[in-house]
């Protein structure tokens, strides 16, 4: 039953990312994001998962937690806080990477930063 698990919960990480993808490729202003796009909701589902399993292993054999039938509001807020923060995190590294790595490999810009926005906006006035 675990082999069809894993599959299963990943399936909808997937079909968003594969989504996000054709769209940031269908708008032009948006294509250089494109990467990032398809990389970041597989990377936040595969860090939550490892967050929370961390989260469970740890509150298993650490602080003696028993998984049980009853949700109190302790636990919603734990499964909140180890399924969410890892996943955001996790995905915002993968970002940070891709985009670097396209960067580098390409000597491509991904985005003007701040301090030339800044600079493009005050030409302007």
């Amino acid at each position: 039953m675990l082999f069809l698990a894993i599959p299963m919960y990943a399936a909808p990480f997937v079909l968003v990312s594969v989504a996000c993808f054709a769209v940031f490729r269908s708008v032009p202003s948006l294509q250089r994001f494109a990467i990032a796009a398809f990389v970041a909701p597989s990377a936040f589902g595969a860090c939550a998962l490892v967050g929370f399993i961390g989260w469970i292993l740890f509150g298993l054999h650490s602080l003696r937690f028993e998984p049980g039938p009853g949700g109190t509001l302790l636990r919603i807020f734990a499964f909140g806080l180890f399924l969410v923060v890892p996943g955001v995190l996790g995905s915002a590294t993968a970002v940070w990477a891709v985009n670097k790595a396209i960067r580098v490999w390409h000597r491509l810009p991904i985005a003007p930063s701040w301090k030339e926005r800044t600079i493009a906006a005050e030409a302007d006035c």
